[in-house]
């Protein structure tokens, strides 16, 4: 999700979101859209992001890149395409908590660490599958795999190559399962 905060008092502001399918999408805009959302006085727009014409041109990833507009910070679902929305490079971001998940309140789950394979690495931040199935509630969330920071890499590491087997202790926010003290093994 990508927040865009109002220019001008009084003006609406506006939100971003990239879901996983274009059912998800569908289903927001359908459900959403005229509603007045728990904190608000006037009804919430959802639609789908127009095609193209972005500032940034660039290509995003996945269903997204909608928007919503309401007032008094409130974020708002829609989908599109996912390609030249929205200003800079065009990318949408899919996250409830705006891109700043990693900062969200943690609670530890594991006393002993666990293993597991890099699955990917996005720059700052990627995900590990791990070897055996993490029994939670939240496990199936990002088709199981466990999100991961560079701030939660041990050792000095900076970064991991997709494949490098790691031990990691696992952690639970609000926005699904991460690893933590991530050390190569």
């Amino acid at each position: 999700c990508k927040a865009m905060q109002s220019k001008f008092p009084g003006q609406k502001g506006a939100a971003l979101v990239r879901f996983q399918t274009p059912e998800e999408a569908a289903w927001v805009v359908t459900n959403l859209n005229g509603n007045i959302a728990e904190g608000l006085t006037e009804p919430v727009r959802v639609k789908f992001a127009s095609r193209g014409g972005g500032k940034g041109g660039g290509k995003g990833e996945g269903f997204g890149g909608g928007y919503g507009e309401g007032k008094g910070g409130a974020s708002s679902y829609g989908s599109g395409d996912g390609k030249g929305e929205g200003k800079g490079k065009g990318k949408s971001k899919s996250s409830k908590e705006g891109g700043k998940g990693h900062t969200l309140p943690r609670t530890r789950l594991s006393a002993e660490k666990f293993t597991g394979t890099v699955a990917a690495w996005k720059g700052k931040y990627g995900w590990i599958q791990p070897a055996e199935e993490v029994q939670h509630e939240k496990a199936a969330k990002h088709q199981g795999r466990l999100f991961v920071s560079k701030d939660d890499l041990e050792g000095g590491a900076e970064e991991l190559a997709p494949g490098t087997a790691v031990e990691f202790h696992i952690w639970e926010d609000s926005s699904g399962l991460g690893a933590e003290e991530v050390v190569q093994s």
